[in-house]
């Protein structure tokens, strides 16, 4: 059973790119059993998952990916599957668009309470289902949350240009000091447009061609995917938020 997923894990793995990682990376604590990561479609949340699979474990059957919404996952079940996975020597498992499984607080949870030696990382793109339901993962589960890019770190990603994090005291006592030696390396005026057409989400590497057919299709997920996973909806209901977007 394990090995249909090792191979999706191994053909993901070769399309991740390693040159480059998003800022949450440095500041997740690993070494916690349950770990969740949440945020909107689209900010790399799955791309961080496995850089840290990539940098961390030479053999793939230590780290087990697996997506929720998944045929094989949905017919087998995580608990299954994770019990398999400890039994072959299993380190970590990871649970990408983990809302989309049903029941699966209580499953985590179980997951948890039945191999303490396993750490676990659950992430999706619903941040208030997530929430929601961590009250059933309470002193279990460690939240964190990615963001889209910040100006900042949209110069670091697409062009290289690094600036160092400055704190809002620092902007406040300094912002003069700050300011002439950004201006002096770049005229930000031009690079701010660019970052409020194309900047908000790190698929723009990509390519600058299909970035805003890539957001209309983020649109139509999430209000025909993630929506209705959230609260039921009806299908006049989702055109109607369509024309409001609009």
């Amino acid at each position: 059973m394990l090995g249909e997923f090792y191979e999706i894990q191994n053909l993901i793995s070769i399309e991740i790119p390693t040159e480059t990682e998003r800022y949450l990376m440095s500041s997740i604590e690993f070494n916690e059993r349950l770990i969740g990561i949440v945020g909107p479609r689209g900010t790399g949340k799955t791309t961080l998952i496995f850089q840290y699979y990539i940098k961390n474990y030479n053999d793939p059957s230590k780290f087990l990916y697996l997506s929720g919404d998944n045929i094989k996952v949905l017919s087998t079940g995580i608990y299954n599957i994770a019990k398999e996975h400890v039994q072959y020597g299993g380190e970590s498992l990871c649970i990408d668009e983990v809302y989309r499984y049903p029941n699966w607080a209580q499953e985590i949870k179980n997951i948890y309470d039945s191999f303490p030696k396993l750490k676990i990382i659950i992430s999706g793109s619903s941040s208030f289902l997530i929430q929601k339901s961590s009250i059933d993962l309470s002193r279990r589960l460690v939240l964190y949350h990615l963001h889209e890019l910040s100006f900042r770190e949209y110069l670091k990603l697409r062009y290289k240009i690094d600036f160092p994090f400055f704190t809002l005291d620092e902007i406040l006592n300094n912002h003069i000091k700050i300011a002439l030696q950004i201006t002096r390396k770049l005229r930000v005026l031009k690079y701010f447009k660019e970052y409020l057409e194309y900047g908000n989400f790190p698929f723009i590497l990509e390519g600058q061609s299909t970035y805003k057919m890539k957001i209309i299709q983020m649109i139509d997920k999430v209000l025909y995917e993630d929506l209705p996973s959230i609260h039921p909806i009806k299908y006049s209901g989702i055109l109607k938020l369509k024309r409001l977007l609009n």
